[in-house]
Order: C-alpha cells, then sequence, then structure tokens
C-alpha cells in the first residue's frame, strides 16, 4: 500500500470512529460498554484545568461558565420543542465530553426518576440534539464538563 493511500485509510478510519463514538447514554450504559466515565477521563482533561488568564487579566471561567449554562437551555428549549413532557420535576447529572472544537464526543446522563418509555424519548432526543451542537468554548485539548441540572415538570397540576 502507498503512503498516499495508507493516509487516507487511516484518515478515513479515524473520521468514522469519530463520527460512531458522538454519542448521548446514560452513565450505566456507558460503563457496560467500556466508555464510562473513568475511561474517558484519562484522555479528556477537565475544563476547569483549562481555564486561562488572558492579557487583560480576565479569566475565560466566566465563557466557560455561560457556555455551559447556555448548553443546559439550549437543551431544554430543544426538548420543549420536540415536545418532550416532564412528568415530574427531574433532577439530571450530566458529564459531556468536548472536542477541542467544542464538538459533543459524549454525552454522560442520569435522569433516575424518568421511565422506561421516557428515558428512551429522552435518549434519541438527546442525541439528536448533540448531533450538530456547538459549545460556545474552546481549547487545545479535548476536555470535558460535568454537572446536574433540574428539569421542572411540564404538567400543569389541577
Amino acid at each position: 500500500m502507498t503512503t498516499k493511500k495508507l493516509f487516507f485509510t487511516i484518515l478515513f478510519s479515524l473520521t468514522v470512529a469519530y463520527a460512531s463514538a458522538q454519542q448521548g447514554i446514560t452513565l450505566r450504559d456507558a460503563q457496560k460498554e467500556g466508555i464510562g466515565s473513568n475511561e474517558l477521563d484519562k484522555t479528556y482533561i477537565n475544563a476547569l484545568s483549562t481555564v486561562e488568564t488572558s492579557v487583560t487579566g480576565e479569566k475565560k471561567d466566566e465563557v466557560l461558565l455561560a457556555a455551559w449554562k447556555k448548553l443546559l437551555n439550549d437543551l431544554r428549549v430543544f426538548l420543549k420543542k420536540n415536545d418532550f413532557e416532564w412528568k415530574e420535576d427531574a433532577s439530571c447529572l450530566n458529564k459531556v465530553y468536548f472536542t477541542p472544537e467544542g464538538k459533543i464526543a459524549y454525552f454522560l446522563y442520569d435522569v433516575p426518576s424518568l421511565d422506561e418509555k421516557d428515558q428512551a424519548e429522552f435518549k434519541r432526543l438527546l442525541n439528536v440534539f448533540i448531533k450538530d451542537y456547538t459549545f460556545g468554548y474552546t481549547t487545545k485539548k479535548q476536555f470535558t464538563q460535568c454537572g446536574s441540572t433540574k428539569f421542572k415538570s411540564s404538567v400543569v397540576k389541577k
């Protein structure tokens, strides 16, 4: 095989691997598939460790925090626009892994209060959402950010 052919074969393989890696998955299922946070944390750095001070002395942590809040809000809006209903208030633990360019590689989550049907729909919608989402913070290395959020019930109580 020529060097040029080898190069394009490797490039194609890496592209396919990246495209298939992008996924939203529960923390439990990720662990079962060998892509749990313990494994991913070996190759993704904590986003807070990427925060630098600019020439003017401003820290990028404000940009990171704003981007994180926007991500969670954009997800809320997307779920609502796609008629996902929260039957009760729900806490969601999130651990998101990003490429240096801010694309989502993995979105690990845990929403224990959802029933099986809603879990499946949440996962489906999350995967649609992350497909084209770009996080508003970039770095020189792949990074991770985690946190929790509360989703408010969308059911009107009588």
